[in-house]
């Protein structure tokens, strides 16, 4: 359906002079010459004798006497420049309680009865002050939304307060509606799309700066390509190789120029997603994400060092994991001596502390390194209870005040703990400070993507 909302001012109805001569004089008198066109007459706004409203209802209550010589031609040209049979007409009057001297209500009663016979009519007044934008908004917005994303909406804002026509753009943005601008005596028909592109391109600079890749799908008008790319950083933060495979897989056979770094380093995504959590204030996923890590960054080392691969299984008692600690007879006994938390060191199944200790006695050229990490990451471990068992709270202060200086190392104290702590991991790791290229890289992508957005 195709629906005209055209916004009425005190041009709108108009009457030719060669008519207004026919006209009687006391309906007459009402108009003077259109500012804008010497040969048409529209109601004079100011008069010493009466407001505007009332003329208008002086003439909307002689409609049969005078409406052979009124005419629409602001809404007829409008109509003119669509290329599309209209099938319906909604006209935005001021309406207001108590009335005021220059609402248009009985204006657009008489247009409404000039169009009824060739449209569906409806009128639809602005019951409160024409200047107030956000109530403006809130008004055309609702009205909008009574179509559907099938119906074509047109909208002739040329009358009214300009407060009003900026009103109509807001409502209207992000929705794909017409607008008819009016450019001197005739209409040109604008989507305003380059304006809503900008607007969108803020929006979405300023989500990928925070890598915030769940609002990014939910802006107005975004391509499915930059949902799926969206869907696949959010799969990486994850963890989900599964499904992040599955994405890469449908974003490349649609579109062949799209690269995406095919490699996963699930430590590597462990930290990148860490400390992306991190930026973003959200700290029990930022600690869950440093446990994780904690818990897995020395498997490759221990299993290096046992000569084999390191198996979590309940069901055969860790079998293969007792198997390999039990040839190592030295580091076996190490592990005997071994004290956590005033117990002693439970190896019998693979867990973090006896990774630890293992890699401890073996020549690692990064022990010093790893020595700081376990031991920070052991500090900060209290605050998984905090969170998991006492339903506390979680801020940065606390986990900085958990941290110790003496740990860490060669730090002042105008040096941030958990950076430095992010350091020595990314050390260990042979990253760059501060390492974010997976998504660095499919922002880009995603950038790239709404450059092809039309």
């Amino acid at each position: 359906m195709n629906i005209l909302i055209a916004t009425i001012g005190n041009k709108d109805l108009q009457i030719s002079n060669s008519n207004l001569e026919k006209m009687k004089t006391k309906y007459a008198e009402i108009f003077i010459t259109n500012t804008e066109s010497s040969t048409e007459n529209v109601i004079s706004k100011e008069n010493k004798n009466s407001s505007f409203v009332i003329r208008s209802k002086f003439l909307y209550d002689a409609y049969q006497d005078i409406a052979t010589y009124l005419s629409t031609p602001i809404i007829d040209d409008a109509i003119s420049s669509i290329d599309n049979d209209i099938h319906k007409i909604i006209l935005v009057p001021t309406n207001q309680y108590p009335k005021y001297h220059t609402d248009t209500l009985y204006a657009a009663l008489i247009i409404e009865k000039l169009l009824s016979n060739k449209y569906d009519v409806e009128v639809k007044g602005i019951d409160f002050n024409p200047n107030n934008i956000e109530e403006l908004q809130m008004f055309f917005s609702h009205l909008f939304s009574r179509f559907s994303d099938g119906d074509n909406l047109y909208i002739e804002n040329a009358g009214g307060t300009p407060t009003t026509r900026t009103s109509t753009f807001l409502a209207g943005l992000f929705k794909n509606y017409k607008y008819l601008t009016l450019v001197g005596k005739g209409f040109v028909n604008n989507s305003f799309r380059h304006i809503e592109m900008t607007v969108l391109k803020n929006m979405l600079d300023g989500m990928l700066r925070h890598y915030d890749y769940e609002g990014i799908k939910n802006l107005p008008g975004i391509s499915q390509e930059i949902k799926d790319l969206s869907d696949y950083a959010i799969s990486r933060l994850n963890l989900d190789v599964n499904n992040a495979d599955y994405l890469k897989d449908k974003i490349v056979s649609n579109n062949k120029d799209i690269y995406i770094l095919k490699a996963y380093s699930l430590l590597r995504d462990i930290i990148t997603s860490a400390r992306i959590k991190y930026e973003q204030a959200a700290y029990p996923d930022f600690i869950w994400r440093l446990f994780t890590f904690h818990d897995n960054y020395l498997i490759k080392d221990v299993e290096n060092i046992l000569g084999g691969e390191v198996i979590f299984n309940n069901k055969n008692n860790h079998q293969i994991w007792n198997e390999l600690i039990s040839k190592k007879i030295t580091i076996r006994k190490s592990l005997e001596e071994v004290e956590v938390n005033k117990s002693k060191l439970d190896f019998s199944y693979p867990n973090k502390y006896a990774f630890y200790h293992i890699v401890k006695e073996s020549d690692h050229p990064k022990i010093e390194m790893i020595d700081i990490i376990h031991l920070s990451l052991h500090e900060i471990s209290t605050l998984r209870n905090k969170i998991a068992h006492h339903l506390g709270g979680l801020n940065i202060k606390m986990i900085s005040e958990k941290l110790s200086r003496n740990v860490l190392g060669g730090i002042t104290r105008r040096d941030d703990k958990i950076e430095k702590l992010f350091e020595y991991i990314y050390s260990f790791l042979d990253l760059p400070k501060n390492d974010k290229e997976i998504f660095d890289q499919l922002n880009q992508q995603i950038r790239n993507s709404f450059e092809t957005m039309s």
